[in-house]
């Protein structure tokens, strides 16, 4: 195995970010492959490149091993501006989601993680390139039932728009791969899964780890989402 630090963060800074946001972190340290599987969103709101970083870490024998992968959490822009779901563009909300995938096939052509267990999603709805991630200024919210077991709360503000929404359930958020080789451009390539640009990481680095994980620890997987400024203010 090997430590590799492609976006320049280190073990004691996603520790610490972990930690500051009271996300639980996996220590057990008795068998190889106790995965932490967390992504790290870049502070940019409008690029359409693979910005993002997913940091795979586990600890074994005392000894932290960190994997990073350039990555994308946010939907491409033509997405942005043509959602796919008529409440909006899913956007996957910083949170821990405890066993969020499972092994399977994406789209039925290829093994990738699939969604397993629910998630929380912003759904971004004004249809331009920006992501709109952050909570604004509102007085209350309004939580509602949908279909298929999916659960929307409505952020209110003081004359009663809606001025932001998230919604809760099973979404099909998968982490897969993205075109052949790698990929500059996001594009159509991810709608809101989580999505590698270099297909040769995910087929012959991410995948190999995660199923020594499955075979170990059991066929599930938790994600973890926080925000890059989090990691560099530690």
């Amino acid at each position: 195995m090997y430590y590799i630090t492609i976006m320049n963060y280190t073990i004691d800074e996603v520790l610490a970010a972990m930690t500051t946001v009271d996300y639980p972190i996996f220590t057990n340290d008795k068998r190889e492959y106790n995965l932490n599987i967390v992504g790290v969103r870049n502070s940019d709101r409008a690029y359409d490149k693979f910005n993002d970083t997913l940091c795979v870490f586990y600890k074994y024998n005392g000894n932290w091993t960190l994997h990073q992968f350039a990555i994308t959490l946010d939907p491409g822009v033509v997405y942005r501006n043509e959602p796919i779901n008529d409440a909006g563009t899913a956007i996957i909300m910083p949170g821990f989601y405890k066993s969020m995938w499972r092994s399977g096939m994406h789209k039925s052509k290829y093994p990738a993680l699939v969604q397993n267990k629910s998630c929380t999603v912003i759904r971004d709805n004004n249809k331009d390139s920006n992501l709109d991630v952050e909570i604004p200024n509102h007085i209350s919210t309004r939580t509602s039932s949908v279909t298929h077991g999916i659960t929307q709360t409505d952020y209110i503000n003081q004359v009663g728009d809606v001025v932001f929404t998230t919604q809760t359930g099973m979404f099909g958020i998968n982490c897969h791969k993205s075109g052949k080789g790698t990929t500059e451009f996001v594009n159509y390539y991810s709608a809101g899964c989580v999505v590698f640009s270099d297909n040769n990481e995910f087929d012959n680095e991410f995948l190999p780890i995660c199923d020594a994980a499955a075979n170990t620890f059991g066929d599930s997987f938790s994600f973890s989402l926080i925000l890059d400024s989090y990691v560099r203010m530690v």
